[in-house]
């Protein structure tokens, strides 16, 4: 991810990594300290409009801020691994638990929850359940697209009714 002042953020499993080319230093976060990442294994990096930086871990969902980028946990444990999409200046959504939205209001820090129709996902063979494997999310607007078991659905958002499939 590229930040607003040109500074690359690289999302691992072994840490989050900051790269300031202006500079030539490569700054580095992980799981060490009472005041840290929840967990150094790291989905996904996103911007604010506020200059905030969002960090999903596999652990939970952090924000650092500027202009020390000291670690803020939001008490969200156990939020699965996966995207975070910014949806306009007050929203950014991640996949919850199975077939739910979760998104974050950055202006009152809470959190709602939106279900995802459950027709739309795959029936595992093995164990006949439905596959909530989703890899991406991204929002043009006013449309959210979704990817996940090779196929991307788009969703009239906020209402989350799907207009199509594609397989």
């Amino acid at each position: 991810y590229i930040d607003h002042n040109g500074d690359i953020w690289f999302a691992t499993q072994r840490g989050l990594y900051i790269y300031n080319p202006r500079k030539d230093i490569l700054k580095e976060y992980q799981q060490n300290t009472e005041n840290s990442l929840y967990s150094s294994r790291i989905w996904d990096v996103m911007e604010d409009n506020s200059n905030n930086m969002w960090i999903a871990t596999t652990e939970g969902l952090n924000r650092l801020k500027p202009p020390k980028f000291n670690p803020v946990n939001l008490g969200v444990d156990k939020l699965a691994p996966y995207p975070i999409e910014q949806v306009d200046r007050n929203l950014f959504i991640t996949h919850g638990n199975e077939n739910q939205l979760l998104g974050f209001h950055l202006t009152t820090n809470e959190f709602q929850t939106k279900e995802i129709p459950e027709s739309i996902f795959p029936i595992d063979d093995f164990n006949e359940e439905p596959e909530y494997d989703i890899t991406d999310l991204h929002f043009g607007h006013p449309n959210l697209w979704m990817t996940y078991s090779n196929r991307i659905t788009v969703f009239e958002y906020p209402e989350l009714e799907v207009l199509k499939t594609i397989k």
